[in-house]
């Protein structure tokens, strides 16, 4: 996925980009997928000995453009993916859910106490 930014008056014919354009088919609930166990960064250098490890660098850059756009739910969603597919716990992905969250419930509270 990339971002390209264009003139208007020059390419007028180009579709916007929506959070429904780039959405994938998992509907993984995200509260779900944060409860998975994974070993740490320690033990996955000691199995990689013995087994092919996975770091999720695709969705956790995917995740972070959909969030830097307000993509929410494709961000979501392509966190929940990327953390059930990695061998080892992916702190940057946590990083970033971590970020929307603490946003999200700020939001929140400004509307209590609004």
């Amino acid at each position: 996925m990339a971002a390209i930014y264009l003139r208007n008056d020059k390419f007028k014919n180009i579709p916007q980009l929506t959070e429904e354009n780039i959405r994938i088919s998992s509907q993984e609930n995200i509260y779900d997928v944060i409860s998975i166990p994974k070993p740490s960064r320690y033990v996955g250098v000691l199995k990689s000995f013995f087994t092919k490890q996975y770091i999720p660098i695709e969705e956790q850059n995917k995740a972070t453009f959909c969030f830097t756009y307000g993509f929410n739910k494709a961000a979501l969603q392509y966190s929940a993916q990327g953390i059930r597919r990695a061998t080892i716990n992916p702190n940057n992905i946590f990083y970033n859910l971590n970020m929307h969250f603490f946003q999200e419930k700020g939001n929140i509270m400004k509307l209590q106490f609004a």
